[in-house]
């Protein structure tokens, strides 16, 4: 019971996504009145045939993209290029590309049928590291994937050792790797803090940004240029 002594039905409109759960807060004093965990795998295997196709297929996706996620994702120092750079900045991208595949099977005539694959796009989602502008890794990609970060971090160090002072997420990949983290920015400082970022100029990080597409970081790049030469 809310302390303000509200009482009524959960809206599944107004529900909190957090990581591994949703939350629902009184519309009134925000108090969180209900935590409800997602399944975990187990739980799914156990409860299969309980489930309609449509979940199956849902579920089958989810499985084959963790399944893909396993099976490439970086894990040695060996799976990564030599780089002659120092200091080194590589880019944390993303990118999507159509995936009719999945586009098909997530096909929803219905209210009830869309809600239940909300979240899961008809496109594949990839992480990009990028250097110089080229991908020299790519991998699936997770929503909310701070933690991957971190492991992909250290696996540069363990690759490229000191020389490696940033490892700086572009723009547009902002969104997919701090999720619904509300301290999300304030861990990605953190992480990158395991680098040496300080030891690299702003525009040196802004044309590795640059490079790699990131058209935010083009544009301030042309500003920088128009203003140091019209002080000239």
């Amino acid at each position: 019971m809310a302390t303000c002594g509200w009482k009524g039905k959960i809206d599944p409109a107004m529900l909190g996504r957090y990581d591994g759960y949703l939350a629902f807060e009184c519309p009134h004093c925000d108090k969180c009145l209900a935590i409800i965990p997602f399944p975990t795998v187990d739980d799914i295997k156990a409860n299969w045939d309980g489930f309609t196709e449509l979940q199956k297929s849902y579920y089958g996706t989810r499985f084959s993209l963790d399944g893909e996620f396993e099976a490439h994702h970086l894990e040695r120092p060996d799976q990564l290029p030599d780089l002659p750079d120092d200091p080194l900045v590589l880019v944390w991208d993303y990118e999507e590309t159509p995936d009719p595949e999945l586009e098909r099977r997530t096909e929803t005539p219905s209210d009830e049928t869309r809600q239940l694959v909300t979240g899961l796009k008809a496109t594949k989602s990839h992480t990009a590291i990028k250097h110089d502008g080229r991908a020299i890794w790519r991998e699936r990609a997770y929503y909310q994937c701070l933690g991957r970060y971190a492991q992909v971090i250290d696996i540069l160090k363990q690759k490229y050792g000191e020389r490696l002072k940033d490892l700086v997420p572009s723009t547009g990949s902002t969104t997919y790797l701090l999720g619904d983290d509300l301290s999300g920015w304030e861990k990605l400082e953190g992480l990158r803090q395991r680098m040496s970022p300080r030891a690299v100029s702003p525009e040196l990080r802004l044309r590795a940004l640059a490079k790699a597409g990131d058209q935010q970081a083009a544009s301030e790049l042309r500003r920088i240029h128009v203003d140091t030469h019209e002080s000239n």
